[in-house]
């Protein structure tokens, strides 16, 4: 099918993926051969393989939902700190969602901003994606500017909502 259709990019989702990482250690070199950007979005149950980072055109999207106590509890052994731990592959990014169903407090959410300062400390700002809070979804772009789209005026921890920005 890659062949055949030569797509631009590729994304691996679903159930999780590492189930399958000796496919995928064969797969995935492969796709960057080929030219393919790929996109493996895990829950990191599974260790990531080492030399997964040094994979042209290939990026690994691991979500964290809500607080840490249930978000371990949840996705033990991908435990918080184990996937902060994570930061140390170049190509991988964090993606914090739920907000809005895992935080304890109303919007904006209190309680979520020491886990969201975490991972912004351990990824950066060019490799951390919130999102879940409701219809918004926030990142940093080439500009390293943070841009938010939705009806409030502030997001999750504060953060600017659409038509504002604020330095990464």
């Amino acid at each position: 099918l890659i062949r055949k259709h030569r797509p631009l990019h590729v994304s691996i989702v679903g159930g999780e993926p590492l189930v399958r990482f000796r496919e995928l250690n064969a797969l995935l070199p492969r796709l960057a051969a080929m030219g393919i950007y790929t996109q493996v979005v895990t829950s990191a149950v599974r260790p990531i393989p080492l030399e997964w980072a040094s994979i042209p055109r290939l990026k690994l999207v691991v979500s964290i939902d809500g607080l840490q106590p249930e978000h371990d509890a949840r996705r033990k052994p991908a435990t918080y700190d184990r996937i902060l731990g994570l930061a140390r592959f170049p190509n991988l990014y964090v993606k914090v969602s739920g907000e809005y169903a895992f935080s304890k407090q109303p919007y904006p959410y209190a309680d979520m901003r020491p886990m969201v300062a975490r991972a912004y400390q351990a990824f950066g700002p060019r490799r951390l994606i919130l999102t879940g809070a409701g219809d918004r979804a926030f990142s940093c772009g080439r500009g390293r500017r943070l841009t938010a789209g939705g009806p409030r005026d502030r997001g999750p921890g504060g953060l600017p909502a659409r038509g504002r920005s604020a330095d990464c």
